[in-house]
């Protein structure tokens, strides 16, 4: 007699939790729906877990192009939990990562595209097109680092480093503006790559960077420069992993 009780209470503990997981989730539709409407260019749906995972998860069933999240302002306690969290969304899901602020309400007229010359930022510059308003303009930035300690005749080989940079930025803008509607610029500039890019980002409605590679005590390193423009960007930052992402 006790076992059956037992067998029933742990019954109703399990209806009674699926019943509020249906409630829960009913809220939470209702609330997508205030958020995005009911039209019928959106589909809704909810999932209960670790918000990456199943985000990263679902875009890969759904063959996503792109991951939208909401990006806090920039003095808000949630922003660097957001932050993160696009960063670990693009490694874990292989998808281009979308942090968009609420100001934002259409599709950029300017990007820039921080171009370290590796495999993810030709991704970057590649993945920003589309996103891109017709007749905008996109900037491909690369930044020579400053040497400290250089020897006397460092100045010419990095001359001579630069053109080089700036003759695969041509020929990649090239390539860039065969897809339509757009202008393309390219700039070498000479400094700290992340201090030179995140105050340089800040006149665009977009930045387009790859998805640092190293992380620090479950965060993303302070010192990345994908990291830091993020954190500087006043607009939208498009997050785009590698192919090993």
């Amino acid at each position: 007699m006790s076992h059956l009780v037992c067998q029933v209470a742990d019954l109703e503990r399990h209806e009674l939790e699926a019943c509020r997981r249906q409630i829960r989730q009913a809220r939470a539709q209702r609330q997508v729906h205030e958020a995005v409407g009911l039209s019928t260019f959106f589909s809704t749906g909810v999932e209960f877990g670790e918000p990456v995972s199943i985000t990263a998860d679902t875009a890969r069933l759904r063959a996503a192009e792109y991951i939208l999240v909401g990006l806090p302002g920039p003095s808000s306690r949630g922003r660097a939990r957001m932050e993160d969290a696009a960063f670990r969304l693009a490694k874990t899901a292989g998808v281009p990562v979308l942090a968009v602020p609420a100001h934002v309400d259409r599709l950029p007229g300017s990007v820039l595209v921080n171009m370290d010359l590796g495999e993810a930022s030709v991704r970057a510059a590649r993945a920003a097109l589309p996103l891109l308003a017709a007749g905008g303009s996109l900037t491909l930035a690369h930044v020579v680092p400053e040497v400290e300690f250089a020897p006397p005749d460092a100045g010419d080989w990095v001359e001579v480093g630069a053109r080089g940079v700036a003759d695969v930025l041509r020929r990649l803008g090239d390539e860039l503006r065969l897809a339509g509607d757009l202008e393309v610029h390219s700039v070498v500039l000479q400094g700290d790559p992340a201090r030179v890019l995140s105050e340089l980002a800040q006149d665009f409605d977009l930045a387009a960077v790859g998805a640092p590679k190293r992380r620090s005590f479950g965060r993303f390193l302070m010192g990345s420069v994908s990291a830091d423009v993020l954190r500087a960007a006043g607009g939208t930052v498009v997050i785009v992993p590698g192919r090993d992402g």
